[in-house]
C-alpha cells in the first residue's frame, strides 16, 4: 500500500514539475505587449528645486509605439530601440553604447528604468504612463508640458521695475503666452547647449513673438514674494559656446 501511495505521489510531483515548464513563457517574447507613454517621473519630481539640465538622466520620454519596440526622448534627440522581455524584465537592446538596459513594470504600471550606470545615481528612475492624446497630435513629445507645469505656468501680475503694473500675465502648460509685452510663445531650457547659455549656469527660457524675434532671459524664484524674476542675459560673443554673463532685472512675474 505505501508503495502505490509513493508511486502515486512521484507522479503527482512529476506532473506539477511538466506543467510548470510549459507554463514559463520563452526568455525574448513578450507575454504581456506594452504600450502607451511614459515620463520620467523622477526628473520631475526634482523641479522647480534643481536646474533641468544639470539633472542627469538617460532618457526624459518613452513611447511603446511597436510591439516590440520603443521611441526615445533624452531632450535633444530620439531614437528607437528594440526591447524583449527576459526573465520577466524588459530589456532596451544596446541602448548604452552598445549594452542592454533593463527595465521592469512595476504592481502600478510605472516602469523602473535599470540607469544607475548611466546616471550614476544610486536610485532607478521611475516613469508614469500618461495619456496626452489630444496634445501629441500636434506635439510629438509631452515632457515639455510637465517642466511647464513645474517651472513656470499659470496666472501672474506683472512687476516691472519694483512696480505692480497690474497687467495680468497667463503662461500656459503647451507654451502659451498672454499679456506679456508681444510675446505669444516660452520655452525653458531642459537640455542641450542651451544649458550652458549663462555664467553662472541658470534656469533660461526663450520668449518668442509673432516676428520670430527671439528674447532668452535667465529666471531666478522669489519664495517669499512667490514670484518669478527674469533677468537680462549679455549678448553672445561669435568666439566664446555660451557662458553670457547675467545681468539687471527684465521683469518680475507674481503668482496669483
Amino acid at each position: 500500500m505505501k508503495s502505490k501511495i509513493s508511486v502515486l505521489k512521484i507522479i503527482f510531483l512529476f506532473s506539477l514539475f511538466i506543467i510548470n515548464i510549459i507554463s514559463v513563457s520563452n526568455p525574448g517574447i513578450c507575454k504581456d505587449v506594452i504600450s502607451g507613454r511614459y515620463i520620467n517621473r523622477t526628473f520631475l519630481e526634482q523641479l522647480p528645486g534643481r536646474i533641468p539640465g544639470t539633472i542627469p538622466v538617460y532618457c526624459l520620454e518613452i513611447n511603446f509605439s511597436g510591439n516590440d519596440s520603443a521611441e526615445i526622448f533624452n531632450g535633444f534627440e530620439e531614437y528607437k530601440l528594440a526591447y524583449r522581455t527576459e526573465n520577466e524584465n524588459g530589456v532596451f537592446e544596446k541602448a548604452m553604447q552598445g549594452n542592454d538596459l533593463h527595465f521592469t513594470v512595476t504592481e502600478n504600471g510605472d516602469i523602473l528604468l535599470f540607469d544607475s550606470a548611466w546616471t550614476g545615481i544610486k536610485e532607478r528612475s521611475v516613469f508614469t504612463k500618461v495619456n496626452e492624446d489630444e496634445y501629441s497630435r500636434i506635439h510629438k513629445w509631452v515632457i515639455e508640458k510637465y517642466l511647464n507645469e513645474k517651472m513656470l505656468a499659470g496666472n501672474y501680475i506683472l512687476s516691472d521695475k519694483s512696480k505692480s503694473s497690474g497687467d495680468k500675465i497667463i503662461l500656459t502648460s503647451d507654451g502659451k503666452v498672454t499679456g506679456l509685452r508681444d510675446y505669444t510663445a516660452y520655452s525653458i531650457c531642459f537640455s542641450g547647449d542651451c544649458t550652458e547659455e549663462t555664467k553662472p549656469v541658470s534656469n533660461t527660457v526663450n520668449f518668442n513673438n509673432d516676428r520670430g524675434t527671439l528674447t532668452t532671459y535667465s529666471f531666478e524664484y522669489d519664495n517669499e514674494k512667490n514670484s518669478v524674476i527674469f533677468r537680462k542675459i549679455a549678448e553672445p560673443d561669435p568666439g566664446i559656446k555660451g557662458e553670457r554673463e547675467i545681468g539687471e532685472t527684465a521683469f518680475e512675474l507674481v503668482k496669483e
